[in-house]
């Protein structure tokens, strides 16, 4: 596979400047986590990944070559503010497991057919850790991995570096279905209950219990919450409305707008900060807080500077497993729980108060019969759901 580019900058401590290591080369980009570093990394990162490459004419391009290629869009393509999104890892990870079962670095792509391409199913199904242990992927996962691995073809295609019967023979290859292999199937995401997240706010810290609450009761998906600026908040209307400048249907051009209930407004409103594009919860808060817990010295206005940056969906989902861990210390049990099960509990409480219709209007659901599309309209929908609301948290810290 191709040396990609770094993904993310580095902080020289000694002169406190943002960098990468490039070709043996320091390159250096400002001052570390200013916007300026941030930006000059960016239009780095899409200056090297739109560099020119050599094509082979289609019969002689190899299936390590088209990965190759893909990587090198998929890099630019995937990426948002210059750092590369979860989709892009999941490419990755597919094309690995293509590069792996492929065979040789020579094999060439018009000799990849359907065969084989149900070999690297069949072999993902079946697959085993280093030490011979399996790995027992989840059939959804192995069936994600195929299709990612057909849409490598498909751009290759697009690009005029294979031909496209190609792609339309491994078009022809079909999912895992359901309970026919040995590939085993993810259960469903159920709701936490509401005396569950409750056992664990207190071994939370206050940034991530806010989080946590305040993401229930707006039904947000973790990154919503993740990503929660003050710039993304319409304060104009009694009810607030939040539009996050990314989420997960973005790139399918739909909005998205988040009524913000009043009992999340009263926890959200010492969380506003000045500068409206700062992030309002960030781990930078949490760690001083179990600092001054443990009587140690809190970082310094000069260390903080600039350092302040948002939960990622992954850290805001660790912060619960350690409060669960905490809990566990003291003698107290707690089931094991995810956040983006919250969206699934306070779905519950809607769809027994307010219906299922009032239910997937205030989470954003959008079905193939009921596309919604966020006129006047559904904003004054979703702010009346929003207002009659009831906090399952009646006292929250």
């Amino acid at each position: 596979m191709a040396i990609n580019p770094p993904t993310s900058m580095k902080r020289d401590r000694t002169t406190d400047r943002a960098y990468v290591r490039w070709k043996n080369t320091k390159i250096y980009f400002g001052k570390w986590a200013s916007t300026e570093a941030a930006r000059a990394f960016a239009k780095w990162l899409s200056d090297v990944i739109s560099q020119p490459t050599i094509v082979k004419p289609k019969d002689r391009i190899t299936v390590t070559e088209c990965v190759e290629h893909y990587m090198h869009h998929a890099l630019r393509y995937y990426s948002r503010d210059g750092q590369p999104t979860g989709e892009y890892a999941n490419v990755f990870y597919a094309m690995q497991s293509l590069l792996r079962f492929a065979g040789g670095r020579h094999d060439y792509a018009e000799e990849f057919g359907p065969r084989r391409l149900i070999e690297i199913q069949s072999a993902l199904a079946s697959d085993t850790n280093e030490d011979g242990s399996e790995l027992k992927l989840a059939r959804n996962t192995i069936n994600a991995r195929i299709h990612r691995i057909r849409r490598c073809f498909r751009w290759c295609a697009s690009q005029e570096l294979i031909s496209a019967h190609i792609v339309t023979a491994l078009d022809m290859v079909q999912g895992i279905p359901k309970g026919r292999t040995a590939a085993r199937d993810t259960s469903p995401i159920d709701a936490v209950d509401v005396s569950v997240v409750r056992a664990t706010l207190p071994f939370l810290s206050p940034t991530v219990s806010a989080m946590a609450r305040i993401q229930m009761l707006c039904g947000m998906r973790p990154q919503d919450i993740c990503g929660m600026t003050g710039a993304g908040i319409d304060r104009t209307a009694a009810i607030w409305l939040y539009r996050p400048s990314s989420h997960k249907t973005a790139h399918l051009g739909r909005s998205l707008v988040k009524a913000i209930p009043p009992a999340a407004r009263s926890i959200l409103e010492p969380f506003l900060r000045d500068d409206a594009s700062e992030p309002l919860f960030s781990p930078a808060d949490s760690l001083s807080y179990w600092r001054s817990l443990e009587r140690k010295p809190t970082t310094t206005s000069k260390q903080q500077a600039g350092t302040r940056r948002p939960y990622t969906t992954a850290s805001y989902g660790k912060s619960i497993v350690y409060a669960i861990g905490r809990a566990e210390k003291v003698g107290v049990t707690i089931p094991h729980w995810a956040p983006n099960q919250l969206r699934h509990s306070i779905a519950t409480q809607l769809r027994g108060t307010s219906g299922i219709e009032a239910a997937q209007l205030f989470l954003g659901h959008s079905k193939p019969d009921t596309t919604l599309i966020y006129a006047e309209r559904s904003i004054e929908a979703i702010s009346e759901i929003a207002r009659q609301l009831v906090s399952p948290f009646d006292d929250p810290q």
